[in-house]
């Protein structure tokens, strides 16, 4: 409940923000807030589950701010696209996001096994294995510090190479209706 009751309470807020500040930007805020959300919930090292809870609740806020609008960007890259060559391909980048994500997906569930094989988890198949403090302490860097890491370099690339900028969507918005003729269409 800590990490889908902040993705829930933002999403209704999700849009406004968006228009106001930007996806790009959102995403570069939520990945922020999760980055140090994280660092932080590491350095702490708590035992208390409420502090825990807490930094996670906060963690998955700036995940929200950064998820919550991923299919929006895809369309916006969509968009770009037709800017720069002319033809609408809507199906092809779907399929190609679609396709990554899934490997993504993929590879993040054998990365998950394997990491704690790195770290020397030790699994019993009637379960009972006590864990060394190593391992334990793998354990929380793998669920703190290595998600904010990953997030803070997401950020990082939405910040230094991903060119979608508030500015430059609307920019994309209004060429494109040019083109076509249209009244308003949404941003």
């Amino acid at each position: 409940m800590a990490g889908v009751v902040p993705i829930l309470l933002f999403i209704p807020f999700a849009t406004a923000l968006a228009r106001r500040l930007g996806k790009r930007e959102l995403g570069i805020a939520g990945t922020a807030v999760a980055t140090v959300a994280g660092v932080a919930l590491f350095l702490l090292d708590t035992d208390s589950p409420y502090l825990f809870m807490l930094g996670y609740a906060v963690f998955m806020l700036g995940v929200a701010g950064f998820e919550s609008l991923i299919w929006a960007v895809v369309t916006d890259v969509i968009d770009f696209h037709e800017v720069r060559t002319g033809e609408r391909n809507d199906g092809t980048v779907y399929g190609m996001y679609s396709w990554a994500r899934k490997l993504g997906q993929a590879l993040a569930g054998g990365l998950s096994g394997w990491a704690l094989g790195w770290i020397g988890y030790e699994s019993t198949r009637g379960g009972g294995a006590r864990q060394s403090a190593a391992v334990l302490d793998g354990i929380y860097a793998l669920s703190t510090l290595v998600p904010a890491l990953l997030l803070g370099l997401a950020g990082l690339i939405l910040a230094l190479w991903y060119s979608l900028s508030r500015r430059r969507v609307e920019e994309n918005v209004a060429l494109l209706e040019e083109r076509r003729g249209v009244g308003s269409m949404s941003v």
